[in-house]
């Protein structure tokens, strides 16, 4: 079973918690860059990128 290999102190919750929190910060981070890119302000940007 998964949580038997787990640390100490750590559960199923915590772990689960943790996943969500990395899923919604890498979302943040994928919507910031792809604001970049769809910038006017960032036309070089979004050539070297291959958005144009």
């Amino acid at each position: 079973m998964i949580a038997a290999s787990l640390p100490p102190g750590f559960d199923l919750t915590t772990l689960y918690t943790a996943g969500i929190v990395a899923s919604s910060e890498k979302r943040d981070a994928a919507s910031s860059l792809l604001g970049l890119l769809t910038s006017d302000r960032h036309g070089p940007l979004r050539a070297q990128c291959g958005f144009v």
